[in-house]
């Protein structure tokens, strides 16, 4: 008898947590239906106007042509995401709007995915709040709006995850390896999906991601001009990534990395002390957790509605082995980017953890800051996106002439506009001067060269391209010089 009373109490919570799979309600089709359509458009309509850096640049001009010696993109050549960008560029007929539109797309299926992981972990209202959540950080917003494969890689990962939790490790594999001819950075997130499949289906999964991995390596290889090729651009890729530009721990050790790791995290990825609204959002944050764990009856509503069991081991393992990665390999310092799978990660934990109707506060308050660094990127793109378009605007091809650093790469998307030369230092423009055969009216430079001050020229300022400097932590501002050469 007692047995049978214990066996109702625990239906009844069950059904209280929503975990007895009720029919779709019209109801909890239309809460669904309008979480997805908020945020999917409200991304939509803040989609960036230009590529936020040097990757960005490579992505769209790979949709034209595949070079991975001209880093169009650079290696390790993204064969998947730029099979998906050609598709949605020629569906759009627009390089820009179509690698725009898919992070759009991409990230909506990141939602969808969070839903069905936090209703099945916790409850339809844990689902919505998961799509709002996820949809709403700043730096997800941004992922989600801008050139770049973070997106499209965090969707293939979250429908594996998906797959692998009703069953299908096969199709959760398979899913894996496309994740990873997307973004292969992500291979820590690919470990952690096999560390959670059952013992009896790791094989499997395995298995099927290594079969797709071996079919977009061979259209990379065939793609590159052939195994040769390939390996050397890969090579020359990770000597520059580990001891020149890629901001790892070999070339900016120190425990200043866990600083770094936290303000990418809660500053750029949640908006955290950013201006009067990231303050203002970080008061509310502490009050929604304060009143979370100190409200009389949190208690008594975690106990009625409480998460699946072994949430906290799920979480450790996703989170932890990425977190390392990216701790020790990635550029923490200038590019808050690479941190977007552990704000997703984040996101979705707040969901999870904090009632509905705190997680929905959080979600709302997390979009106006969201939806304020979404229109800041488009009035200020990148400086080099603003460089292109002063200079495009005022010379043609053949009229003009700019020496500088990474920002020169986007003069590249506008054939008919002046050309743009990268260079490190102003001694290796004195020294190309003179090899050219003819020299155009207008010479400039950017002041990413070293030694500007020893030009032997006269330098005059012409103009400077700004963002805020939270924006972009490599070059959030632009010098642009004329050269004068005697004639």
């Amino acid at each position: 008898m007692e047995t049978e009373r214990e066996g109702q109490a625990d239906a009844a919570r069950r059904q209280a947590a929503g975990r007895e799979e009720p029919p779709w309600s019209a109801r909890r089709k239309g809460s669904w239906a309008l979480a997805m359509f908020v945020t999917s458009l409200a991304h939509a309509l803040t989609r960036a106007r230009a590529a936020e850096g040097w990757d960005g640049v490579g992505f769209l001009l790979s949709i034209g042509h595949f070079d991975l010696e001209n880093f169009q993109p650079h290696p390790p050549g993204y064969p998947v995401y730029v099979l998906l960008l050609r598709a949605s560029a020629c569906l759009l007929r627009s390089p820009l709007e179509g690698a725009t539109a898919l992070s759009v797309l991409s990230l909506a299926v990141v939602a969808a995915a969070a839903y069905d992981l936090a209703s099945r972990a916790g409850g339809h209202a844990r689902g919505v709040a998961a799509i709002l959540l996820v949809g709403s950080p700043p730096l997800l917003w941004r992922t989600a709006t801008a050139i770049g494969s973070e997106a499209p890689g965090l969707a293939f990962l979250a429908l594996a995850f998906v797959l692998l939790g009703r069953g299908r490790p096969g199709w959760a594999g398979a899913l894996l390896g496309a994740a990873l001819g997307v973004r292969l950075s992500f291979f820590p997130l690919g470990l952690s999906l096999w560390m959670l499949a059952p013992r009896g289906s790791q094989l499997r999964l395995a298995g099927a991601a290594a079969s797709v991995v071996a079919l977009w390596t061979a259209g990379l290889t065939i793609a590159a001009g052939g195994p040769a090729a390939l390996a050397q651009a890969m090579l020359t890729q990770q000597r520059g990534h580990w001891s020149q530009w890629g901001g790892s721990a070999l070339t900016e050790p120190g425990w200043a990395r866990l600083g770094w790791l936290a303000r990418d995290c809660l500053v750029d990825g949640f908006g955290l002390g950013l201006g009067g609204e990231g303050w203002a959002l970080l008061g509310l944050m502490a009050l929604i957790i304060f009143g979370q764990l100190y409200h009389p009856s949190y208690p008594s509503w975690i106990q009625a509605s409480p998460p699946r069991p072994g949430w906290g081991r799920t979480a450790l393992i996703v989170g932890i082995p990425y977190a390392a990665w990216v701790l020790v390999g990635q550029n923490l310092h200038q590019e808050p980017r690479h941190v977007a799978p552990l704000v997703l990660f984040l996101a979705f934990g707040a969901a999870i953890l904090l009632a509905p109707g705190r997680a929905v506060l959080l979600a709302a308050a997390l979009g106006v800051v969201g939806l304020r660094e979404a229109l800041l990127l488009r009035e200020a793109p990148a400086a080099g996106a603003q460089l292109a378009d002063y200079l495009n605007g005022r010379y043609r091809r053949g009229e003009a002439l700019v020496y500088g650093g990474r920002s020169t790469r986007f003069l590249e998307l506008t054939p008919g506009g002046p050309e743009g030369v990268g260079r490190p230092s102003m001694g290796d423009v004195v020294v190309d001067l003179p090899r050219r055969d003819r020299l155009p009216r207008a010479i400039f430079v950017t002041d990413e060269l070293d030694n500007l001050a020893r030009s032997p020229f006269p330098l005059q300022p012409v103009a400077a391209f700004c963002r805020p400097f939270w924006l972009d932590r490599r070059t959030p501002c632009l010098s642009l010089f004329q050269l004068t050469i005697p004639r």
